[in-house]
C-alpha cells in the first residue's frame, strides 16, 4: 500500500455546538402512546437511525476486533484500512491511497475525490480512541464509495471527471500562489527540487520567472489534459470492477445528490467555519455519519445498538473537539 506524506492544508472546520435548543428538542420526553412511555426525540431519532444503518452492516466478528486492536498509531490505520476495503469488497487496483497530513481543527480524517485519497493527521489520531478512529475511516471510505458510484453512472460519470479535472488545476493554481506568497521563485524552486511529485511546478516556475502567462496558461491547460486522462482511465478501472450504473437505475436520484453536494460544498460560513445546520442536511455526509455509527457499534461489540448510540451520543456531547467528521 502507497502512503503519502504532505503538507497540504485543509480549509478549517469547527465543532458542532450542542448548546441551546437544539440539545434540549433532542431530550425533550414525547406524549405517551400504548406501545411507549417516556420516550424522548433522541430515543426516537436513533431507533430511525438503528433502522435506517442495517443497510450499512459489515459483519465485523470480536475476533476480527481483537487483533486489530493489537496494533498501534499507523500500522493500526493501515490494519483498519485492510479489514473495512475486505469488508466492503472493494478491489486493491482501485483503493482510495492513505495520505498523512497536518490537518486543521479538530479534524482526524478527509477524503479528496479529485485524488482519490483520503487525509489522515496521524498527530491527532494518536490521541483518539481506536474505535474512534476505525469509525471515522469508515466515515471517509463511503464518500469514497460515493465517488465511485458518480463515476460509476453513465450520465453523471463523465460529468464527474470533467469537473474533477477543472477543480484539480484550480487546487494546484491555489497551492502555487500560497508558496509563491511567501517564497521567491528561486526559494521554491530549490525547495521542490528534490520533491519528485512537485517537479511539474519546476516547469511552471519557468513560464513564471520568464513572465510568459500565455506559455503558463498553455502548460497547465496541458496538465489538466494529462490530468483528466488519469482520471479518466481511473473511472475505467471502477467500471471494469463494479459496472456502470444506468440513467434509469433507482440509485440515480442518489448519485445526483452526491455529484451536486461534491461540487458545492454549500456549508461554508464566508468566514470558513462550518454551517453545521447545513452540513447535516447534506446527503453525502448524512449518510457517510450513517456509516460511520454502524462501523462504531460493529467495532464496539455492544450486543444493543440503541444503548450505544446513546452512549456515544452523550460522550460526543462532553468532548465535541474530537468529532472528526468531514
Amino acid at each position: 500500500m502507497k502512503i503519502n506524506a504532505t503538507n497540504n492544508n485543509f480549509q478549517q472546520k469547527n465543532p458542532i455546538n450542542f448548546k441551546g435548543n437544539r440539545i434540549e428538542n433532542l431530550l425533550k420526553v414525547l406524549p405517551d402512546t400504548k406501545i411507549s412511555k417516556g420516550l424522548t426525540n433522541l430515543d426516537k431519532n436513533i431507533f430511525q437511525t438503528y433502522i435506517i444503518s442495517k443497510q450499512f452492516q459489515m459483519g465485523i466478528t470480536a475476533d476480527e476486533i481483537a487483533e486489530l486492536s493489537k496494533f498501534d498509531n499507523m500500522e493500526y490505520i493501515i490494519k483498519a484500512f485492510e479489514l473495512l476495503t475486505k469488508k466492503l469488497a472493494i478491489p486493491d487496483n482501485i483503493k482510495p491511497g492513505l495520505i498523512t497530513s497536518p490537518l486543521p481543527a479538530n479534524i482526524l480524517m478527509g477524503y479528496a475525490p479529485i485524488l482519490n485519497g483520503i487525509y489522515i493527521d496521524t498527530e491527532k489520531t494518536k490521541n483518539i480512541q481506536k474505535l474512534h478512529v476505525f469509525s471515522t475511516l469508515r466515515h471517509e471510505l463511503q464518500h469514497y464509495i460515493q465517488n465511485c458510484n458518480i463515476l460509476r453512472h453513465e450520465e453523471f460519470g463523465e460529468k464527474a471527471v470533467d469537473s474533477a479535472a477543472e477543480k484539480f488545476i484550480e487546487y494546484q493554481k491555489q497551492i502555487l500562489n500560497s508558496f509563491l506568497a511567501s517564497n521567491s521563485p528561486k526559494e521554491l524552486r530549490e525547495a521542490l527540487s528534490s520533491i519528485p511529485e512537485c517537479a511539474y511546478w519546476l516547469k511552471a516556475l519557468d513560464y513564471i520567472e520568464a513572465k510568459d502567462e500565455e506559455g503558463l496558461a498553455n502548460y497547465i491547460n496541458k496538465i489538466a489534459q494529462q490530468y483528466k486522462s488519469e482520471f479518466s482511465e481511473f473511472r475505467q478501472k471502477i467500471i471494469s470492477n463494479m459496472g456502470v450504473i444506468k440513467k434509469d437505475s433507482n440509485l440515480t436520484p442518489r448519485i445526483e445528490a452526491s455529484f451536486k453536494e461534491f461540487n458545492n460544498i454549500g456549508y461554508y460560513n464566508p468566514n470558513g467555519s462550518i454551517d453545521y445546520s447545513n452540513y447535516f442536511n447534506t446527503f453525502i455526509e448524512q449518510e457517510a455519519i450513517l456509516a460511520q455509527g454502524q462501523a462504531g457499534f460493529e467495532y464496539s461489540q455492544e450486543p444493543c445498538f440503541i444503548r450505544y448510540a446513546k452512549k456515544d451520543f452523550f460522550e460526543t456531547i462532553k468532548n465535541q473537539n474530537n468529532l472528526g467528521l468531514t
